[in-house]
């Protein structure tokens, strides 16, 4: 019987060879969270982002959110999102703690404003910490 190598199947599903994906093995080394850990001041307070390991990923939402047919719900998700992904634990409590405190003048739309300053640190970091991959094939 001849061996059929143009397919894969995997527990009673047949995958075509061409869609049969691996992940390649990357040699890069994720920073300790202290090292990628940014603190800011809100209101005389100290409130700590982390630096994702993966930004480009992070900021993808954020980009799809300023898509021209995203709607107010599209971009308060997006933000939201991005804004659990990089607030260290604490803060995002504290921060959230301010926007329940009826009594509170903290806003979500002080916390937007943080966000798009948050974003512009985290894009000038990435881009001053290390050359992308592309710059780096092409010093070879």
């Amino acid at each position: 019987m001849a061996e059929n190598t143009a397919v894969d199947v995997v527990e009673g599903v047949v995958v075509p060879a061409e869609l049969v994906f691996t992940t390649p093995k990357r040699d890069e080394q994720v920073e300790d969270v202290a090292e990628r850990t940014i603190p800011f001041r809100l209101d005389g307070e100290t409130y700590e982002i982390i630096r994702p390991h993966k930004l480009a990923e992070t900021l993808a939402g954020l980009a799809e959110a300023e898509a021209r047919r995203a709607t107010v719900a599209d971009r308060l998700y997006a933000g939201t999102s991005f804004l659990r992904k990089v607030l260290a634990p604490s803060s995002a409590q504290r921060l959230q703690a301010r926007l329940d405190d009826d009594t509170d003048p903290f806003r979500l739309e002080d916390l937007f404003d943080i966000l798009g300053r948050i974003v512009e640190v985290l894009a000038k970091d990435s881009s001053s910490a290390a050359p992308t991959r592309a710059r780096a094939r092409a010093r070879r």
